[in-house]
């Protein structure tokens, strides 16, 4: 079974955060630089995927990853896409139409942003 943990990007500082807590009426992340806790009421969360890429980084739902796809011995494709939740597969995929994740995949992605800190 996979860990549920959460990310959270707060729309009004620009920043994302480790999430503290969550309750029915608020989110409480905390700041790793300065080790408060803040009550964040415009935020988005990021769900965990469960899986690490390649560096041991864990992958969240709107990082950015890069991977490599094969389509034969000598085409090697770059791809950089980003993770989101396909809620008619349940499941985590590169790209809106792009593939699903599997364990497998893990020593070919790397994490190299999000979409909020780096939207281009």
């Amino acid at each position: 079974m996979r860990e549920i943990k959460f990310k959270a990007w707060c729309k009004a500082k620009k920043k994302l955060y480790e999430v503290y807590s969550i309750s029915k009426y608020e989110i409480v992340v905390y700041d790793t630089s300065n080790q408060k806790e803040y009550l964040c009421e415009d935020c988005v969360l990021l769900q965990y995927t469960g899986l690490k890429d390649k560096n041991g980084v864990e992958i969240y739902e709107g990082d950015i990853v890069r991977w490599n796809r094969s389509r034969g011995v000598d085409d090697v494709v770059d791809i950089v896409d980003f993770v989101v939740y396909d809620k008619d597969f349940l499941s985590y995929r590169i790209g809106r139409n792009g593939i699903s994740f599997n364990p497998q995949l893990n020593n070919n992605i790397e994490v190299i942003g999000n979409i909020y800190d780096t939207p281009k």
